[in-house]
């Protein structure tokens, strides 16, 4: 078997350290959340532009391998309203306490997305684009 080349256990990592900090808040994280231990939470992944859902895939079983359901968008790219409908339908199929996650782009998609979910409990950034309310990733550029 080959070894994985530097990026995917760059990738493996970043997932352990996500799956790390979970298992240290598990606790606190359910308590906040006012929901039965029995409950597994879901997880919603949104990737970021030039990529696809699959760019989870080294993620989603570490995640799965700790009792969490997990979904990864594949969200069209054709504009940001478009990707943030299709982000809600994905989240209007969980059923339970959800984590949304986004990852560059997908940071503008999951603030629109989780906007007025009932679901959504907590959101979460990696290396993504987090918007202030009316501020758009066209004016981050300028």
């Amino acid at each position: 078997m080959d070894s994985p080349n530097v990026a995917d256990r760059e990738n493996v990592d970043a997932g352990r350290a996500s799956i790390g900090y979970y298992d240290r808040d598990v606790d606190s994280l359910y308590g906040a959340w006012g929901e039965d231990m029995n409950t597994s939470p879901n997880v919603v992944l949104v990737h970021g532009a030039w990529a696809d859902g699959s760019s989870w895939s080294k993620v989603i079983p570490l995640l799965q391998a700790k009792g969490l359901s997990v979904s990864a968008a594949q969200i069209p790219l054709t504009s940001l309203a478009e990707d943030i409908a299709v982000t809600r339908r994905l989240l209007s199929m969980q059923n339970g306490p959800t984590v949304i996650v986004g990852h560059s782009y997908g940071g503008a998609v999951i603030s629109g997305a989780a906007n007025g979910a009932p679901g959504v409990r907590a959101l979460v950034y990696i290396a993504a684009f987090a918007l202030d309310e009316g501020e758009s990733l066209d004016a981050l550029s300028k």
